[in-house]
């Protein structure tokens, strides 16, 4: 009876030994998804007014990280000077 009490509790200890290093595992793995910065992922943090060349990054610390260097902005909208010429009927006017 004694020896079955030994290796009931030697099983329970192996046991619970493995419970927690899976449960280890998991946290390590967890972790490892958590979001991470700008410079844990080696983006670059693109200025206002300059754009990504390449991919947006999903950093934790900003919405303006490119997986490439980020350039100025090249002007996409050119719109040629003109005149406006209002033409007015008068309609009756009483004065």
């Amino acid at each position: 009876m004694r020896k079955l009490k030994i290796v009931m509790a030697v099983l329970i200890l192996l046991l619970v030994t493995v419970g927690v290093f899976l449960s280890r595992q998991n946290q390590g793995g967890s972790a490892e998804s958590e979001p991470k910065t700008c410079e844990e992922l080696t983006g670059y943090l693109c200025e206002v007014g300059e754009e990504c060349g390449g991919e947006w990054l999903e950093a934790s610390d900003s919405f303006r990280c490119c997986n490439c260097s980020c350039g100025v902005q090249e002007e996409l909208l050119t719109i040629d000077p003109f005149e406006l010429d209002v033409e007015n009927e008068e309609v009756g006017d009483p004065f």
